[in-house]
């Protein structure tokens, strides 16, 4: 592919979309019209584990396990995933909104 193609293929009008902050049923919404989300959450949907070798600046410690996937789907039980690490690709509700929730209500959505 040529220089030109790929410069083009990457400057479309993308724009991020509001979603930090966004509880799991306003991510449906999202998936719903057909966008996926980046979430964090944490390694294989474990327990949060702080890293105590450094701090952030405002002080706090951060966390050793977050990760960061795509969720793409969900059904009445589930939450399903394209996780880099693969992992995990399908996790149980209450548990993704646990860990979602834990590390902040961290997403973003891009757009056209």
């Amino acid at each position: 592919m040529s220089k030109a193609a790929l410069t083009a293929r990457w400057t479309l009008p993308l724009r991020e979309a509001a979603a930090a902050g966004a509880k799991p049923a306003e991510l449906e919404a999202y998936l719903a019209h057909g966008t996926p989300v980046l979430v964090w959450a944490t390694c294989a949907f474990t327990e949060p584990l702080y890293n105590y070798t450094f701090t952030l600046a405002d002080g706090s410690w951060p966390y050793s396990n977050s990760h960061c996937l795509v969720l793409t789907g969900y059904d009445e039980d589930n939450y399903y995933f394209a996780d880099p690490m693969q992992e995990i690709t399908e996790i149980g509700r209450d548990t993704f909104a646990l860990r979602y929730e834990e590390l902040g209500c961290h997403a973003v959505v891009i757009t056209q």
